[in-house]
């Protein structure tokens, strides 16, 4: 509306061009400030990715794209960037990758084949493990991110910082440790071990497979039992949540704490 009193329009014109006039001046000291800060402090690695992560001019995912930065290459860290970017310096090339795939830790070269584990001993009714790996949904600890995506494809969601991430899917949830992978959880009857054990399976479907002796204690109302392992990846617990007699989830975890080690092998026992 154009009717205001007096010289009102000329005051609303006024107004609206020292507005434009600020906010012009705000953006070009934004986008200098910016700009400004090109020390690198620190050495970052491309993870988390496929085959390269998108280096873009400014900290958004509409941003214009700068560069590909191929997984694994080493980036000049400058600072963080809000919550989701960090600025980095690749190849000379000053700009914002996206935080969940940067990490400190230097990535061990990507493999598509699952490390070798040892066989367990086959005493109190528990099986050996014929050479295979233990697997939960087809993917084992030492399985690459890569494989896991051929599997489940892409991530639904991923928090966490780099070095210590959550990938969730439809089906299972898979935490790292920069490229390496910690646990695998799933609540899904389509997720299966490398035994045939899901969730909807029976307690004595699970002994069946994975024997009598193992570690129990009762959680979160569940009883847990759990099945320790010594392999070439570390140690390793198969855990079962049981409920009314049914498996309820279902984790493969890389145990790296002592305390917790030595926790669950006092437990064991043979039920």
């Amino acid at each position: 509306m154009l009717l205001l009193a007096g010289g009102g329009f000329f005051a609303w014109q006024n107004f609206q061009e020292t507005n434009s006039a600020n906010n012009e001046f705000s953006l070009k000291n934004e986008s200098a400030s910016e700009s400004e800060n090109t020390t690198i402090i620190a050495t970052y690695y491309v993870v988390n990715c496929d085959k390269s992560v998108t280096l873009r001019k400014n900290p958004s995912t509409t941003a214009v794209e700068l560069a590909q930065v191929p997984l694994g290459q080493a980036v000049g860290f400058i600072e963080e960037s809000g919550a989701e970017f960090c600025k980095v310096n690749h190849a000379g090339k000053v700009g914002y990758i996206l935080s969940q795939y940067l990490s400190a830790e230097k990535p061990a070269p990507v493999t598509n084949a699952p490390a070798p584990v040892t066989n367990p001993p086959a005493t109190n009714n528990q099986p050996a493990n014929n050479n295979s790996t233990f697997t939960l949904g087809g993917i084992g600890l030492g399985d690459s991110i890569e494989k896991v995506r051929q599997v489940f494809g892409r991530e639904d969601r991923i928090t966490g910082e780099p070095t210590n991430s959550k990938h969730e899917y439809r089906d299972i949830v898979i935490t790292y440790n920069g490229r390496r992978i910690l646990g695998l959880f799933s609540y899904s009857p389509a997720v299966k071990t490398e035994r045939n054990i899901h969730e909807g399976s029976s307690l004595n479907e699970v002994i069946s497979a994975y024997g009598r002796r193992c570690a129990v204690q009762d959680f979160d109302g569940a009883t847990l039992y759990e099945y320790p392992y010594d392999t070439p990846q570390g140690f390793i617990v198969m855990r079962f949540a049981i409920k009314n007699g049914i498996v309820d989830y279902i984790s493969l975890r890389l145990i790296m704490d002592n305390k917790e080690k030595s926790n669950i092998l006092s437990l064991v026992k043979t039920i």
